[in-house]
C-alpha cells in the first residue's frame, strides 16, 4: 500500500518537545527521552524513520555520546538504564501526538523490531467532583499504573525492564475509572480518620493502593511504580518516585490561592 500523508508526522520536533502536555503523566525519564528526540529528529518523519531514530538514540545513550552532533545531556548519561527502559512505553507517546493511522503503523514496526508493544493508555483525567487534593492524587496514580517506573537504585538490565513493561496488559477506561473511584474512597477514609494519607510502594503497594488495584486485577509487583511515596493532605500533595528521588509538589492550596485570587484573575 502506498503511504500517503497520514504516514508522515509533521512538526515532529515541536510535538516531541511538548510531550509533557500532549502526553501527561509519564515518568520524567520518558520526557528526557522525548526532549533529546526533539533535538535530533527531522521535523517531518515517517514511522520507519522514527523507529530508526529511536534505535540510534538508544545507541547514543549506551555509548554516552551524541552521534547526531552537539552536546549529550548529563541527565541521559546519569539515568541511562531507566531511560532505555522507558523506550518500551514510547509508542504511548506516539499515540498521543500523532494521527491514528501513523500511530498504528508505528506500533506495527515497533513490535516487529522489539517483539512486544506496550498497552495503550486509557484516559486518566476524566472529569470528577472530588476535592482537588484527592483528584490530583488519583489522577497521578491512574497514570502511574499504566506506565510504571521500576527504579530500585540498582543497575537493572534495561532490556529486562523493557520486556516487563511490554508484557503488561492494557487497562480500559472503565477499569481506570473503577481504580480511581476506589482509591479516592480509600484516601478519603484515611484523611477523615487521621487528617492525612500516605500512599507507598516498595516493591508491593500499601493496603490502600492494593485495595484499589485488586478491584481491577492489578499485579502487586509489576503494575505499580517501585520505591514511590505520596503524602496527601488538604493543604498539599507531595510525591517521590524512584530510589533516592526527592519529593516534588503536585498540588498545594497555597499555589492554588496564588493562581486564582477572588476576582478571578491570574496573578503574575
Amino acid at each position: 500500500m502506498e503511504k500517503g500523508n497520514e504516514y508522515v508526522l509533521t512538526g515532529a520536533k515541536e510535538k516531541f518537545a511538548n510531550a509533557r502536555s500532549l502526553c501527561p503523566g509519564m515518568p520524567d525519564e520518558m520526557y528526557a527521552l522525548t526532549d533529546y528526540l526533539a533535538s535530533v529528529t527531522n521535523d517531518k518523519v515517517t514511522p520507519d524513520g522514527l523507529n530508526v531514530c529511536l534505535v540510534l538514540i538508544s545507541d547514543d545513550i549506551q555509548k554516552n555520546r551524541n552521534g547526531f552532533g552537539g552536546e549529550f545531556p548529563d541527565y541521559l548519561r546519569n539515568n541511562k538504564s531507566q531511560i532505555i527502559a522507558q523506550m518500551a512505553n514510547f509508542p504511548q507517546v506516539v499515540d498521543a501526538i500523532a494521527g491514528e493511522v501513523f500511530a498504528q503503523e508505528y506500533r506495527r514496526i515497533f513490535k516487529a523490531l522489539f517483539n512486544f508493544e506496550p498497552p495503550k493508555r486509557a484516559n486518566a483525567a476524566a472529569p470528577s467532583a472530588l476535592p482537588k487534593y484527592i483528584e490530583v492524587a488519583v489522577d497521578w496514580w491512574a497514570n502511574a499504573i499504566q506506565s510504571p517506573k521500576y527504579d530500585n537504585g540498582s543497575d537493572i538490565d534495561p532490556n529486562i525492564l523493557m520486556s516487563i513493561m511490554g508484557g503488561r496488559r492494557e487497562l480500559t477506561e472503565d477499569e481506570i475509572k473503577a481504580f480511581k473511584h476506589n482509591l479516592a474512597y480509600g484516601i478519603e477514609e484515611q484523611i477523615n480518620e487521621y487528617g492525612g494519607c500516605t500512599l507507598s510502594v516498595d516493591y508491593n503497594p500499601c493496603p490502600v493502593l492494593a485495595a484499589a488495584g485488586d478491584t481491577i486485577g492489578l499485579n502487586g509487583m509489576l503494575d505499580y511504580p517501585w520505591k514511590t511515596t505520596m503524602i496527601i493532605s488538604k493543604k498539599e500533595v507531595l510525591v517521590t518516585s524512584g530510589y533516592d528521588s526527592k519529593f516534588s509538589t503536585l498540588w498545594s492550596k497555597e499555589q492554588e490561592l496564588n493562581a486564582t485570587p477572588e476576582d478571578g484573575t491570574v496573578k503574575r
